[in-house]
């Protein structure tokens, strides 16, 4: 069985940015901002943070298969 190590929980800030990405995952960084009350650039790099320690895995958007006229 193997362990996975512990990741430090994440504290109240990104507690709120995450709070608000969940509610709309395809907000912008300035909609974050402006919903949690924090900078532009602190939510910016919070987010990065919260990706590079694995918190947050992806930020992608799917197109369906007609979307560019695929039948």
């Amino acid at each position: 069985m193997a362990i996975c190590p512990a990741r430090p929980p994440v504290d109240s800030i990104d507690a709120r940015i995450l709070d608000a990405f969940n509610e709309d995952s395809r907000a912008t960084v300035i909609a974050l901002a402006d919903e949690t009350v924090l900078s532009r650039n602190t939510v910016a790099a919070r987010l990065g943070k919260l990706e590079k320690r694995g918190v947050l895995h992806s930020f992608e958007r799917r197109l369906g298969p007609g979307a560019l006229g695929a039948r």
